[in-house]
C-alpha cells in the first residue's frame, strides 16, 4: 500500500508539473524533486523498490527525482521544514504535526488511513489470551510519531479504559517499525 501511495503522489506531481506546460503560463519545471519517505525496512530496500519508478518518472516528465530516506520521523519533519525535501510521505499524525508547525499541504490520503486496527503481539510461549493477561507486563509501542505504531494503538487502549503508563509495568517506544517486534 505504501508503495502505491508514494507512486500516486509522484505521478500526481508529474501531472501537475506537466499541466503547467502551457504557452499562456510562466512555465517552471524544477530541476530536481526530492521525495522523502520513511523506510519500512532498510534504506537499501527502499532505494531498490522506489528508484526504478523515479527513473521512469524522470524519463516521462523530464525532471530528476531524488529519493530521500531519513532514519526516523523526526528527521523527515526536519528535512521538510528545512526545505530539503519537496514532497514527503507522512503518516496521519506526522502530517498533522508538520501541517501545524510548517504549513504542510496534503496532496492525497490513502483510504486505509480512514480505518485503523491495532494488534498486540506477544511471544508464542506466553499464553496470553486477553488484554487483562497483559496487565503489569511491559509494552512497546512503535515510534512516538507513528500513527499506526503509537497513536492509534494508544487510542484503542484508551477506548478500553486503559492508560498505558498505569496499566503496564513499563511502556517504551521503538525507534522504527521494523524494530518494534
Amino acid at each position: 500500500m505504501r508503495f502505491l501511495s508514494v507512486t500516486i503522489i509522484i505521478i500526481l506531481t508529474g501531472i501537475i508539473l506537466q499541466s503547467c506546460d502551457d504557452e499562456k503560463t510562466n512555465h517552471y519545471t524544477p530541476q530536481k524533486i526530492r521525495v522523502g519517505i520513511l523506510s519500512d525496512g532498510s534504506k537499501t530496500e527502499s532505494e531498490q523498490r522506489f528508484t526504478p519508478y523515479l527513473r521512469y518518472l524522470e524519463a516521462e516528465i523530464g525532471t530528476t527525482f531524488e529519493l530521500v530516506v531519513p532514519d526516523n520521523y523526526e528527521q523527515l519533519i526536519e528535512l521538510f521544514a528545512e526545505k530539503k525535501v519537496d514532497i514527503a510521505y507522512f503518516g496521519a499524525y506526522t502530517f498533522w504535526k508538520t501541517h501545524l508547525e510548517h504549513s504542510a499541504k496534503p496532496l492525497m490520503m490513502r483510504n486505509v488511513d480512514r480505518s485503523f486496527s491495532s494488534n498486540i503481539i506477544t511471544l508464542k510461549q506466553n499464553s496470553f489470551e486477553s488484554l487483562e493477561d497483559l496487565q503489569q507486563k511491559s509494552l512497546s509501542f512503535g515510534p512516538k510519531l507513528s500513527t499506526s505504531g503509537h497513536v492509534m494503538p494508544r487510542y484503542f487502549l484508551n477506548l478500553q479504559g486503559i492508560e498505558a503508563e498505569n496499566y503496564f509495568s513499563e511502556v517504551s517506544h521503538s525507534a522504527s517499525h521494523n524494530q518494534t517486534i
